[in-house]
C-alpha cells in the first residue's frame, strides 16, 4: 500500500507554469491532498485567499472552478489504477478521495464518457481507448485535467 501511494503521489503532478503564488499553493495542496476529503475552504485557507478569490481565480486562469479542477485531478489520478493496477473500481475510488463508490462512477463517467468499470478493459494503459462509431478517441489524466469544465 505505501508503494501504491508513493506511485499515486507522481500521478497527480500538477504543472504550474502561473506566476500567482495563491494559485501555485492551491495547486500544489490539490496535488498532495486529493486522495482526502479537503473542501474548497480548506485549500483557500491553505493559500491565503478567501474561498471565493481563489474560485474567480481558477475560473479566470482554467475556465473551471477550483472544485471543478479538484475533481478532475481525482478521476485523472484514477486513470492509470484503473489501467495499470487492476484494482476494483471501489478502492481505486477510495484511494483518490471517494468514499462513495457510485459517486465515484457518476462522476467519473460525467467527465469521461465511460464508467470506469469499462475504463478498465481498456488494453492502452497510457489513455482510454474509445471508440464511437466508428472513430477512435483517447483520453489520457492529463486530458481530463486540461479540459474545461
Amino acid at each position: 500500500m505505501q508503494r501504491m501511494a508513493a506511485r499515486m503521489a507522481h500521478v497527480v503532478k500538477i504543472k504550474s507554469s502561473d506566476d500567482d503564488p495563491r494559485i501555485k499553493k492551491a495547486l500544489g495542496y490539490i496535488g498532495e491532498n486529493y486522495t482526502q476529503d479537503i473542501r474548497v475552504s480548506d485549500i483557500a485557507a491553505y493559500s491565503g485567499v478567501s474561498a471565493r478569490r481563489l474560485s474567480e481565480l481558477f475560473k479566470e486562469r482554467y475556465n473551471c472552478t477550483l472544485k471543478g479542477y479538484l475533481v478532475r485531478a481525482r478521476v485523472s489520478a484514477a486513470m492509470p489504477l484503473l489501467h495499470s493496477e487492476n484494482m476494483p473500481v471501489n478502492e481505486v475510488a477510495r484511494m483518490v478521495g471517494y468514499d462513495d463508490v457510485f459517486y465515484f462512477s457518476r462522476i467519473f463517467r460525467k467527465i469521461t464518457g465511460v464508467a470506469p468499470v469499462y475504463s478498465l478493459m481498456a488494453d492502452d494503459t497510457r489513455g482510454l481507448q474509445l471508440s464511437i462509431i466508428g472513430q477512435k478517441y483517447s483520453i489520457t489524466g492529463q486530458d481530463v485535467i486540461s479540459r474545461s469544465c
